[in-house]
Parts: C-alpha cells; sequence; structure tokens
C-alpha cells in the first residue's frame, strides 16, 4: 500500500453539527468550503484527522466564533 501521512489541525480548527465533524477551508478568492473529516489521535493541541477530500499541508482552514476569525 502507499505510503500515509497523517494531517493534523489545532482542535478549534474541528467543528461539529448533525451531519458530523468538519473544517471550513479558506479558498483562494476568500471562499470556504466545507470538508468532512473523522477525527483520529490528539497530541497536545494538534489533531489528526481523515477525510475523502483532497486536502494538503498548507491549506488555511477557518473557522468564526462570536465575530473572531481563526485561521490555521
Amino acid at each position: 500500500s502507499e505510503p500515509h501521512t497523517a494531517l493534523a489541525v489545532p482542535i478549534g480548527a474541528v467543528q461539529t453539527d448533525d451531519k458530523g465533524e468538519y473544517l471550513l477551508r479558506l479558498g483562494a478568492n476568500g471562499d470556504t468550503e466545507r470538508v468532512d473529516i473523522v477525527s483520529g489521535d490528539l497530541s497536545g493541541n494538534l489533531v489528526t484527522f481523515t477525510t475523502s477530500v483532497d486536502v494538503k499541508e498548507g491549506d488555511k482552514m477557518y473557522r468564526n466564533d462570536k465575530d473572531r476569525i481563526r485561521i490555521w
């Protein structure tokens, strides 16, 4: 099988709703895209995840909490 590299994000970037866990990816044009994930192991404040969407290291993840925008 192909080598597998685990991706990780700060735990605060992971959001949940009635459809499950997801990230919001910030696109080059400022739009956000939902990326459904399954979270994995927690290491410090980082959590690994798997997804069927093409996510790569360096993608910006976005969260807007009560008028405070955070980008990882």
